[in-house]
Order: C-alpha cells, then structure tokens, then sequence
C-alpha cells in the first residue's frame, strides 16, 4: 500500500477515537499528526514536520511509545470515573476502550516505520538523506534518561497511591508488552483505582489552575524550622491525625472524623503553612497537595467539587497562601460558603490557610455586607476555621482571632 493511503488510514482511525481523545490532543500528539497528514497530502513539508516531532520528543526525553503509555495511563476518561467511583464497566465502555486502544496501539507501531514513509515520500530523500539522519530517526529516545528521584515506600489502602517512576515504568511495560492493547481494559481499571488519573499520576503536588488541576512544582523556600517548637508539634499532630483518618485508611471507619480546616495567622505564616504540609506530607506518603493561587481563591467551590466528582478517592491537602480578601468580596463569600458547609470540602480533603492580615478575616462592623449572600454581619471567617494557630500558638475558636500576637 502507498504511503499516503497508509498514512491517511491512520489519521481517519486516530479522528474516530471514541473515549481516548485526550491522549492525540497533547502538542507532541500533534507533531505526530501532522507528520501523517504532510505523508497523505504528499506534502514537501514532511520532512520538517518530521524535524520538529523528533525534536519535541528528544525536548521531553521520552519515546513516542513511552509518551502514548503515559498519557493513556494519565487521561481523565470514562474507565478512569468508573474506577474512581467503584462503578462497573459497561459493554459499551469496554468496546469503545478496546477501539481506541486498538488504535493507538497503531499508531505506536507506525513511528518504528515513520522515518522511512518520509523519506520514500519526499523525492530524493532516501537517497540523499546522509545515513547518521536515518541512524538518529532509528534511535530516537530509546535512550532516554530518568532524571525523577522516588520514594517507593507508599502506604497500601483503598485510597489512591501516588504513582512513583519504577511504578509507571512497571505499569508501561505491562501494557507496551501487551500484543493487544485493547485486551488491557481490566488492567488499566486497576491502574486508576490504585493510582488515580489526569494530574494525580504526574506528582504529589498539584495546582488549580483556570477550572482545571495540573502537575505543579514541589513546595519551594520551606524553612528548616518554625519559631514554636510544641506549637510545630501540634500543627503536624493536627494534619497527621487527619492524614490517618482519610478515606481507605483503617482509622477513616471511625464514626467520629476529625477537623478538616487549619488557619494558620501571623507573619510568614505562609511559610509556616508550607513547613507543616511538607512535613506531614514526607510521613504520609498517600497524601497529595493542591495549592490554590490567589487568582483562584473565587473557584474554590468549583475545586472542591471537581475533587468530589472526578477524584473521591484521593487524599490531598489544599493549601490557600496569603489570604488578603476585600470583605464580602467574590472571593471571601466563596470561602465563607465553602467553609460554612460541611459537605462542600471534600471528605478526603484537609484545608490550610495562611494570612498575615486581620481584617480580610473578620471585617469592620461598620461594612455593609452584600445582600442575599447569606453572611452574618460581622462575616467572622476566621471562627470558621475547626483548627486556628497564631504564629505558632494555638487558640480556641470560639474567641476567633486572639488580640495577643506570639
């Protein structure tokens, strides 16, 4: 069969995807596609389009095989849902994965021969292409470095698991090696009920980010230490004892659950945030962290959500930093309405706040609040918060915030 039938055969299979659309829409899938699509219009331009998809992959240190595994591995889907939510896989769930997998499956196989398809496809190139292009084109990322560092000692328990690098490694090579990826469909249910999908299988620390998570950056400038020696003890009591009562942990079968939001108050009390999370986080190897920026303190309903919905079954602690909220503004009737209701955090979910500022917690009496919020007058955020700390030093809620700085 000519090239050009190959290739368009390929694209119209790749366009029919019914549930893994996801995995062609990264720009590296592109690169591919428009690889394929210069070989079906017999296009001059494959060689570039080559030259850049060789390039992308060499930038991301990764195979074109390594890349589909993962993102196949990683994609929010209907198998991934079904997983997270218990929920068993229909027949028709389990043919449309089938056909996509048996697509991409091709498509994997196709870039073994994509170099020569381009060069018998571009006039002269196969002759006068010189061979280290050829010899590069054959070798390209099989040698690809591991550069992530990993700590495999995860916790076992019906919550999810972070996917640590020999993880993935394991999870690619017993899907690659499969002769049919289609007849994988179990395999890849246990995959996302032990690890999760979308920006959960990519690292411990995420971020939301325009209506959507996303792999974010280790937590950066922690301190070695904080100014309260007994108070550092009890902020890493209060969200270690919440780690061990989550979801799939042996203490979350108890009737009674322990607080699920921390205010910590004070100068570089964000620093203080970031110092116990890490903390925490390096003991309880099954939590996550999602931080929250500013820009999104107003979507934190839609965040909380999401998790519910998509996510029920990881445990992460979501850390909002330098709270500075207008009284009765966007943001501050959204944290209100999310700390008010009980059933909007998710159950699996620790809030931690920080703030250096009194007044965008508990605003002067003499502040009109906005009519139909349903917030009290005096819009006291902070008596929101189950558990409250004053740079370092613990106080009771009812009094809300204390007048007496540490």
């Amino acid at each position: 069969m000519r090239v050009d039938r190959k290739a368009g055969g390929l694209l119209r299979d790749a366009s029919a995807l019914l549930v893994y659309q996801s995995v062609l829409s990264a720009p590296l899938a592109r690169n591919f596609l428009a690889v394929l699509a210069a070989l079906r219009d017999g296009s001059p331009n494959a060689l570039q389009q080559y030259g850049a998809l060789f390039s992308a992959l060499l930038s991301a240190n990764t195979t074109w095989t390594d890349f589909l595994l993962d993102a196949i591995l990683s994609a929010d889907t209907q198998l991934s849902s079904a997983a997270a939510h218990g929920r068993p896989l229909s027949a028709a769930l389990r043919s449309a994965c089938a056909a996509d997998l048996e697509v991409l499956q091709r498509l994997c196989v196709a870039e073994t021969t994509l170099a020569g398809w381009v060069a018998d496809a571009v006039p002269g190139a196969r002759d006068e292409l010189p061979a280290p292009w050829f010899a590069a084109a054959s070798a390209l990322g099989r040698d690809s470095v591991q550069t992530e560092t990993e700590n495999d000692d995860v916790s076992s328990g019906d919550f999810v698991e972070p996917l640590t690098p020999s993880a993935r490694s394991r999870w690619r090579e017993r899907l690659g090696s499969s002769p049919s990826w289609g007849a994988c469909i179990d395999d890849l249910h246990s995959f996302h009920k032990q690890h999760g999908s979308g920006a959960f299988t990519r690292g411990r620390f995420l971020a939301w980010s325009g209506g959507s998570l996303q792999a974010g950056d280790s937590i950066h400038d922690v301190p070695e230490t904080v100014s309260n020696p007994a108070s550092d003890k009890d902020m890493l009591r209060a969200l270690s004892i919440h780690a061990q009562h989550m979801p799939g942990t042996n203490k979350s079968k108890r009737k009674s659950r322990p607080p699920r939001c921390m205010l910590i108050f004070g100068k570089q009390s964000f620093l203080t945030a970031r110092w116990a999370i890490t903390k925490a986080m390096a003991k309880h190897q099954h939590m996550f962290c999602v931080r929250v920026p500013r820009a999104e303190f107003k979507t934190l309903g839609q965040l909380c959500a999401h998790l519910r919905t998509h996510h029920p079954r990881v445990n992460c602690f979501i850390l909002l930093e330098n709270l500075n909220l207008a009284p009765f503004s966007e943001a501050y009737i959204e944290l209100h309405a999310v700390l008010s209701d009980e059933s909007s955090l998710p159950q699996s979910s620790f809030l931690v706040a920080s703030t250096a500022l009194r007044n965008c917690l508990r605003p002067e009496p003499d502040v009109a609040p906005v009519k139909n919020t349903g917030l009290p007058e005096a819009g006291l955020l902070s008596s929101l918060f189950s558990i409250q700390i004053d740079n370092g030093v613990k106080f009771p809620v009812p009094g809300g915030l204390p007048l007496r700085r540490g």
